[in-house]
């Protein structure tokens, strides 16, 4: 069952109607938990809709790392996920660069060790520097102060100022 289930995954996960590929996102970490392993290739697929054409998948997409930063741990989430996003922040179309500033977002959570947080601040202050669009570099001012409500007070001193 295990296998024919990861090939229902990887087959919706591109489906055409944009509707079924949200779904298969929504449900990608509890059905990968489930199952014990997020293979790559799902993995790759699920990387790619960061820049699907439509919205909605674009920002489930950017949604569901909560989830999976919970069923998986962060430090998966970092090797897997938002290392994979970082050179995202030259993209050309805001659109992608938008839904990776909410993954890092998302992940960010006060349980995290502080050089995982100090690695996203270095993240977030760049994209700060390259970013063009306005709204985008007040979403990723408001990300970094979400990172300093999460850093300890010495990481928020050394780095963040």
């Amino acid at each position: 069952l295990a296998p024919r289930i990861r090939e229902v995954l990887r087959e919706n996960i591109e489906n055409t109607n944009w509707r079924v590929r949200k779904f298969v996102i929504d449900a990608l970490p509890a059905v990968t938990k489930a199952l014990g392993e997020f293979d790559a290739s799902l993995l790759n697929k699920y990387l790619a809709c960061f820049s699907d054409a439509i919205w909605d998948v674009r920002v489930a997409s950017a949604e569901v790392v909560v989830k999976l930063r919970d069923a998986w741990k962060i430090d998966w989430v970092f090797k897997n996920v938002l290392d994979w996003l970082e050179p995202k922040s030259l993209d050309a179309r805001w659109c992608v660069r938008w839904a990776r500033v909410k993954a890092y977002e998302a992940a960010l959570d006060g349980s995290m060790k502080g050089e995982v947080i100090a690695k996203s601040v270095a993240v977030i202050v760049r994209a700060i520097d390259s970013e063009k669009v306005p709204n985008i570099k007040i979403l990723v001012g408001e990300l970094l102060a979400v990172a300093a409500g999460v850093a300890d007070d010495g990481l928020v001193k050394d780095t963040i100022r």
